[in-house]
């Protein structure tokens, strides 16, 4: 699993309504309340949240390991360790220190999940482009982003080459979608 946990990752998504169904009214009693709703919709807090139940409905005998990125990639483990109780609550404990500040550097994150000759399948989650400088406004891409992307896509059949390593992209509002669906679609997974 990598994890994008660079600064737009604190960012707050509205809550959408599914078509049909009617919005609960509520009120808001006080200022806790609002920040405890406001902290339940953002981003790291909603992939920290999801990724823990990925993690504890991992069969045991698996393998697996966690990989974090902003400006740097920390790993949780320097290799895929199987999916024990033990080490399910301890991957858990990991992801739910899990910060959010940086840049996006996700050629970094990608080369380093490429490195362990073992794994077979990549889920990346994210909510930016790929950048070294940030500087995103709006849907403008930072400076570097086209340049990485091409790399990125350059690199990934070179690392993959006679692996079949399958590739999910998970993506938040404001990812960049067309390289997170050309990822997916070119290593035999899925966008979302």
């Amino acid at each position: 699993f990598i994890l994008d946990r660079s600064a737009s990752m604190l960012a707050t998504d509205k809550i959408t309504i599914a078509a049909g169904r009617k919005r609960e009214r509520t009120r808001v009693r006080d200022d806790k309340e609002i920040a405890a709703r406001k902290e339940k919709r953002r981003r790291i807090t909603r992939a920290r949240n999801e990724l823990i139940q990925v993690i504890k409905a991992l069969p045991e005998g698996m393998n697996f390991n966690i990989l974090t990125y902003s400006s740097s990639v920390e790993e949780w483990q320097t290799r895929p360790v199987e999916a024990s109780p033990d080490n399910k609550k301890k991957a858990a404990r990991f992801v739910k220190k899990v910060e959010a500040d940086g840049v996006t550097v996700t050629d970094w994150a990608i080369s380093r999940a490429f490195s362990n000759l073992t794994i077979d399948t990549i889920y990346l989650i994210t909510d930016g482009a790929p950048s070294h400088i940030g500087g995103q406004k709006g849907k403008q891409l930072p400076s570097d982003s086209e340049k990485i992307i091409k790399q990125i896509l350059k690199d990934v059949p070179i690392y993959n080459y006679l692996r079949g390593v399958r590739i999910l992209t998970l993506g938040f509002p404001e990812a960049e979608e067309k390289f997170l669906k050309k990822l997916a679609k070119r290593n035999s997974g899925t966008y979302t």
